[in-house]
């Protein structure tokens, strides 16, 4: 028997209908008990500005959210594209609102790249992961090479393949969270 688990699916494109967001609704899909919810609140949250974000200031509302969001979440799945060799600036723009806060550090992270073609953000990203001290998790970060397939949830769900490797990193997720 496990624990009801909640993972925070992050997307790096805002586009609704984007390739990552598609995979990430197909890993909440699959998710059993466990809740999967795919945050909205990229598109929401201002430029980040240091003197924004001091003890004396009060961050906006939605950046207030989506540091509830990071906080009350068990494990974190992000699933990005990669823009001109780098992670998109919404999803860099989200993890700097992170930076002081201690919503993100030791949180089990696992990263899914749609393409294989796609190494500069998936590094990038690890490495920026690692600097605010999320807990990368290796077995829950995995290429599913996807690469312009233009698949729907569906098609994804009927996929053996890519239903594996979701499985394996929603598991590795679940496990990390078991682990001391």
């Amino acid at each position: 028997m496990h624990t009801p688990m909640h993972i925070l699916a992050i997307s790096g494109s805002l586009r609704t209908e984007s390739t990552n967001a598609k995979l990430l609704r197909a890993a909440a899909a699959m998710a059993s008990d466990d809740a999967v919810t795919l945050s909205t609140a990229l598109a929401a949250l201002p430029h980040f500005n240091p003197d924004h974000d001091t003890e004396n200031s009060v961050p906006s509302p939605a950046v207030a959210e989506w540091r509830a969001s990071v906080a009350d979440a068990d494990a974190l799945l992000i699933s990005t594209p990669e823009y001109a060799h780098g992670v998109p600036g919404s999803l860099k723009n989200a993890l700097d609102w992170l930076v002081s806060s201690p919503a993100i550090i030791d949180k089990p992270a696992g990263i899914l790249n749609a393409s294989a073609r796609a190494t500069y953000a998936d590094t990038s990203l690890r490495e920026t992961l690692r600097v605010m001290s999320a807990r990368i998790i290796p077995a829950a970060s995995v290429t599913i090479p996807l690469d312009g397939r233009r698949l729907s949830t569906d098609e994804m769900l009927a996929d053996p393949e890519i239903v594996h490797a979701l499985r394996g990193a929603l598991d590795a997720l679940r496990d990390a969270m078991r682990a001391p």
